[in-house]
């Protein structure tokens, strides 16, 4: 049974699971399962504000960013409630899968924007951004490409021809695209083209929308490590060779088993955006279901990670923006392949607001 939607106690703790996860938590001083000292993060929680993220995203007392999501489209095209919280909630939209190369180019002689032009047609009514994810990725790439038996050169003809097309069909709409996604993983590409397919891939993107701003995007460096200076320095070649790169993007898919410190977070964005790019915190979720604990005691760590990205990104001036990977526990990818029960989201899955999701908004409007 779908939850129902009711504007005018959205934002009450009408519901026993909401008392005991978003109303009588957060004490004021003490040490989570994260090593994150209280004082870092936003501790009070307000519930009784009809502020909507976007809202509160534009009225910060610390520094406006952009509040985004990924549009799941089978949730955007069945679920009535779904669609009334993308728009009303955030000013950015992010395609969960419908850009990606399988969608979009399932044969040789087929581009099929029809899904993805739904979203960037609803994203425009509502005053949102619209970013690209994601051009290049070493995953739904359609099996006539990885089993076409083509040569070298043919793929880069492909390849070029599937860059230019997708993104002059979008030229002036989608303002920004995470051209390559997850570099540091082997893949189809690196492969058969080499490691310069991510240089060309840049290019002919640049080529085909010169004012459109220009994302690498990996996961797991949201903390200083070896894969995260392996990314850095991949960057750092990238910007050296005169490739069009604009930003950087840390995707961010938190796990309660790890320990994330808020000030190693901020050093280590910042470090990025020393090289002269914009930054973007772009696939944020928080993993809960390994952790040992009840379900309140984990619903406020939750709550505590999703703050601590907000309050990384507000305290890096060159970080335009973060992007939570869905809105509602009951369409997350971390469930999809598993059928599991993970909880990842700041909406449950009655679409009641969760501790996260008023951890966001003060987080957002500033509050300490």
């Amino acid at each position: 049974m779908k939850g129902k939607y009711l504007p005018g106690s959205l934002f009450v703790c009408s519901f026993f699971l909401l008392f005991l996860t978003a109303c009588d938590f957060f004490p004021q001083f003490r040490t989570d399962q994260t090593n994150t000292p209280v004082s870092q993060v936003p501790t009070e929680v307000s519930e009784s504000s009809s502020q909507t993220l976007r809202y509160a995203a534009a009225h910060s007392s610390k520094r406006n960013i952009l509040i985004g999501t990924a549009a799941n489209m089978d949730a955007f095209n069945t679920d009535a409630t779904y669609k009334k919280l993308l728009g009303q909630e955030f000013n950015l939209l992010t395609p969960e899968n419908v850009l990606k190369m399988d969608t979009i180019h399932p044969d040789i002689d087929t581009f099929d924007f029809s899904k993805s032009d739904q979203l960037v047609a609803f994203a425009e009514a509502h005053h949102m951004q619209i970013e690209g994810s994601s051009i290049i990725w070493h995953d739904q790439i359609p099996d006539w490409i990885t089993h076409g038996g083509y040569t070298r050169q043919e793929l880069l003809g492909i390849l070029k021809d599937y860059i230019q097309t997708v993104v002059g069909h979008y030229k002036g709409k989608i303002k920004s695209w995470f051209v390559v996604n997850e570099p540091l993983e082997t893949s189809f590409w690196e492969q058969m083209l080499g490691p310069d397919y991510i240089t060309n891939a840049f290019r002919w993107t640049h080529e085909a929308d010169p004012q459109a701003k220009l994302y690498v995007n990996e996961y797991g460096i949201e903390m200083p490590g070896t894969k995260t200076n392996r990314y850095y320095h991949l960057v750092q070649e990238l910007i050296s060779q005169g490739v069009p790169v604009s930003g950087v993007g840390s995707q961010s898919h938190l796990n309660l088993t790890r320990a994330y410190n808020l000030s190693q977070m901020i050093a280590n964005l910042q470090r990025f955006a020393d090289l002269g790019v914009q930054v973007e915190i772009t696939e944020v979720d928080v993993r809960t279901q390994n952790l040992t604990a009840s379900m309140a005691e984990k619903l406020k760590q939750e709550a505590r990670l999703y703050a601590m990205m907000i309050s990384t990104c507000q305290a890096v001036k060159a970080c335009d923006g973060i992007v939570i990977w869905g809105i509602t526990d009951r369409y997350t990818w971390i469930n999809s392949g598993t059928h599991g029960t993970d909880v990842p989201l700041i909406f449950d899955d009655q679409y009641r607001p969760k501790a996260a999701y008023y951890a966001v908004q003060n987080a957002l409007l500033g509050k300490q």
